[in-house]
C-alpha cells in the first residue's frame, strides 16, 4: 500500500529540542517533498499541514506568498518556527538576518568552506597533482565550486 504524503513527510522529520529538521532531499539547504506531480518545499508543506490548505496563505498574500523561518534554519519544518509573508517580507527578513545576495564566503550562511580550506584548494590545484574533481571530493564540494574558487568567481577576498 502506498504511503500518504503526510506519512512520507513525518518519516523524514527529526524533532530536536529546537528545530524539526528535514532529513530528506535538500536543494540549496531547503527540504523538498513530492506532492502529486509537484515538488514543494518541506517547510511550506509543514505550514499547510499544520495550518490548513494553501488558499488561506494566498488570500493573505496573493502577490508572492512565502513561508519564512523565524529560526533562520532552512531545513526546519517546525510549524511554530514558520510564518507567512510576502516576497518583500522575505527580502527584508533576509537582509535583517545578514543573508543578502551580495554576501560571499562564510557570510552567505550556507557555505561549506572556511577561508583556510579555500587557500588549501588553491594550493592543491596550483601543485598540478590533483584535478578539480579530486579536490572537490576531498572537500565535499562540486567540481564547479572548486573551479569558481580557483578562477576567483567565489571567495576572491581570500588570499594568502
Amino acid at each position: 500500500m502506498r504511503k500518504t504524503v503526510e506519512e512520507r513527510f513525518w518519516e523524514k522529520v527529526e524533532k530536536t529540542e529546537t528545530c524539526w529538521l528535514w532529513k530528506g532531499s535538500l536543494i540549496r539547504g531547503y527540504g523538498h517533498i513530492r506532492v502529486g506531480k509537484q515538488k514543494i518545499k518541506a517547510h511550506r508543506y509543514s505550514w499547510i499541514l499544520h495550518n490548513g490548505a494553501l488558499s488561506p496563505i494566498q488570500t493573505e498574500h496573493p502577490n508572492g506568498t512565502c513561508v519564512l523561518h523565524r529560526c533562520d534554519n532552512p531545513p526546519c519544518v517546525r510549524p511554530d518556527h514558520l510564518f507567512i509573508g510576502s516576497n518583500e517580507d522575505n527580502m527584508k527578513d533576509r537582509h535583517e538576518k545578514g543573508r543578502d545576495a551580495n554576501l560571499s564566503g562564510e557570510a552567505r550562511g550556507l557555505s561549506k568552506l572556511v577561508p583556510k580550506q579555500v587557500l588549501e584548494i588553491r594550493d592543491l590545484y596550483k601543485s598540478g597533482k590533483y584535478t578539480q574533481r579530486q579536490i572537490g571530493l576531498v572537500f565535499g564540494v562540486h567540481q564547479k565550486t572548486v573551479s569558481n574558487i580557483i578562477t576567483l568567481k567565489h571567495w576572491r577576498g581570500v588570499s594568502g
